[in-house]
């Protein structure tokens, strides 16, 4: 697995900021690399009780990619994707 993880945060439909962790596609080897993922980003988003939601996407918006995550946030992402802008990801450290 590469370090090449861009993030993005958008409001999901419950309200809630919803974080989309990107990676190029090709990237990951097993869904137990992107559930990783997820953890080490919930963990280091969590603030007291609060827990954010985590979409892991393997892949370009533009270009069909593989999404990771619960599945009313994946169905939301995978509705959005036509409209999330291109240079709107920002380098995400989850060590």
């Amino acid at each position: 697995m590469s370090r090449d993880i861009k993030y993005y945060s958008v409001v999901g439909l419950n309200g809630r900021m919803l974080y989309i962790f990107k990676l190029p596609s090709g990237d990951l080897q097993t869904a137990q690399e992107a559930e990783d993922i997820a953890e080490k980003a919930k963990s280091n988003l969590k603030g007291g009780d609060y827990v954010p939601d985590i979409v892991v996407m393997e892949g370009e918006p533009s270009g069909n990619p593989r999404l990771f995550g619960p599945r009313p946030s994946v169905s939301y992402i995978r509705s959005i994707l036509p409209s999330i802008p291109k240079n709107v990801w920002h380098p995400a450290i989850l060590d």
